[in-house]
């Protein structure tokens, strides 16, 4: 299901040279809401077991039915108006993560994202913190990611339903709250970003929006001094692929590897291989029949996975202190006049129709959502 949105971005507050890197984000039309929905629940979902399994799926199961059918943007239903504030609040969250994180990824080639403060606790790095509030200023950026080139990256997110000007109000204080982390002397964050969407209600005569800044390029220049710059890529991509281990559903795995502590010797136990070698040929993750399905709304709603083989020499290269992460990154480049990226290993990929969306990852994991409605 294509929706009609808007991506601007905040030209001025990019470093000179950067601009055209993000101009490509202008070109965008139109966004894939099923696998909009898949990036969702993946960077949403916790890079640790809780238990809850259905909170990797809920995303789809509560959001998917708030949008318009019949509206050509991305827009929510009218009886969306009437929703408690607090559900409301935590739609814009939510679909502000997993529209930008989706922007960024199948627009630029961004590699992938992972919780800012799991990545500091894993290495032992909270110290970068120059603040232990959550709230306010002194609130950790979401995430901390890769972009095309291997770059590390803090993400912001944002997400707003009332207008346009309320988003652009929030991504302007994100900024303060990224900066705590950019900012800080023993910082290794080269690029900065606040993005978030509007989601209009049914009848705002606004137009769905995303929306992207980055602060002065002379905030980002302090590095990291004291952690290799090696451990702290690895400690990424290895934080994308305990997300994707769990969405799809592979828990031993993804477990073994959450528990992985820098430097020690990492081996998969004899379970947990022959969990990720069930996942070779495809798995049902999840799938639901509804008894009495509204008319017009979901009957069916299934969420497969599958899991290649490589996935044991990708987890060997990121726990492994001698590889070097030139082999884990993208190595092509991008450029304004020839930016139809190909896709390889090193890419995602986006599959969308309109009763089903799949996304293919650079680790190797495919993931399909795929549901049926009451005609």
């Amino acid at each position: 299901m294509k929706k009609n949105i808007t991506v601007t971005i905040d030209s001025n507050s990019f470093p000179n040279g950067q601009v055209q890197y993000y101009n490509p984000l202008l070109k965008v039309n139109k966004i894939d809401v099923n696998c909009m929905l898949i990036h969702t629940a993946l960077w949403t979902r916790p890079p640790k077991l809780t238990g809850f399994h259905l909170s990797d799926f809920w995303a789809w199961l509560r959001y998917f039915p708030a949008f318009s059918k019949t509206s050509t943007d991305l827009r929510l239903r009218k009886e969306w108006k009437d929703i408690d504030p607090h559900q409301k609040t935590i739609l814009s969250d939510e679909i502000g993560v997993g529209s930008t994180t989706f922007t960024l990824i199948d627009t630029l080639g961004f590699q992938g994202f992972i919780d800012a403060i799991y990545v500091l606790e894993t290495l032992n790095l909270t110290h970068l913190l120059l603040k232990k509030s959550k709230n306010g200023k002194g609130k950790t950026p979401d995430y901390i990611g890769l972009d095309n080139f291997g770059r590390v990256v803090a993400l912001e997110c944002k997400g707003t339903q009332n207008k346009i000007k309320d988003l652009h109000k929030a991504i302007t204080k994100g900024v303060d709250q990224k900066e705590n982390l950019t900012k800080n002397p023993a910082g290794q964050i080269k690029i900065g970003l606040v993005g978030g969407v509007f989601i209009p209600q049914f009848d705002n005569p606004e137009s769905a929006l995303i929306h992207f800044r980055d602060p002065d390029w002379n905030e980002f220049n302090k590095i990291i001094s004291e952690v290799n710059p090696q451990d702290l890529t690895k400690a990424i991509i290895r934080g994308a692929v305990i997300k994707q281990l769990y969405l799809a559903g592979a828990n031993n795995s993804a477990n073994e590897l959450s528990n992985y502590v820098k430097g020690s010797n990492f081996e998969f136990s004899l379970q947990s291989i022959k969990e990720l070698k069930s996942f070779e040929r495809g798995s049902v993750v999840f799938s639901h029949r509804l008894k009495h399905p509204a008319e017009g709304g979901i009957s069916h709603i299934k969420f497969s996975a599958k899991i290649e083989k490589n996935i044991f020499d990708i987890v060997q290269k990121i726990t492994s202190s001698y590889t070097d992460v030139s082999v884990l990154i993208n190595q092509f480049s991008v450029t304004e006049e020839n930016f139809n990226r190909r896709h390889d290993d090193h890419s995602w990929s986006a599959y969308e129709s309109e009763d089903s969306g799949m996304i293919v990852s650079p680790q190797g994991f495919n993931f399909k959502l795929s549901y049926k409605t009451n005609n």
